[in-house]
């Protein structure tokens, strides 16, 4: 009787281990049909989702759109000019006046209040295009 009691303790032993690796086989492999599930989706949403925003951006009509980029350009300064001069005669419509422009000057050049110019210097200048 001793000897059947330990074959049978034995063989339960054996078949939850047995059941024990299939339940881990089972997650492994669901785990990695999820991670091939999600290797083909995420390429797949990036696909569409690129090729919404250009049919979007297709379906837009820009022939009346005419965007205004910022742009600096380096002038030389000559006698008689004054910041206010410069400004009227790069004055686009990107600025909302005369006067933000002229400050704008004064500050990228780094020149006092007064903005005081000196004859045969190079000054920056922003313009609209």
């Amino acid at each position: 009787m001793d000897n059947f009691r330990k074959n049978s303790v034995n063989t339960g032993f054996l078949r939850e281990r047995a059941l024990r690796h299939k339940r881990i086989a089972r997650k492994r492999k669901i785990k990695r049909l999820f991670s091939r599930f999600l290797t083909a989706l995420v390429p797949l949403l990036l696909i569409l989702t690129l090729n919404c925003g250009i049919i979007s951006f297709a379906g837009q009509e820009t022939a009346d759109v005419h965007v205004m980029e910022k742009v600096y350009t380096s002038i030389m300064v000559y006698p008689g000019d004054s910041i206010d001069s410069i400004a009227a005669q790069y004055e686009t419509e990107g600025f909302e006046d005369r006067d933000s422009l002229k400050h704008e000057i004064i500050s990228i050049n780094h020149l006092d209040y007064e903005g005081t110019l000196s004859a045969g210097n190079h000054i920056i200048v922003p313009v609209y295009r």
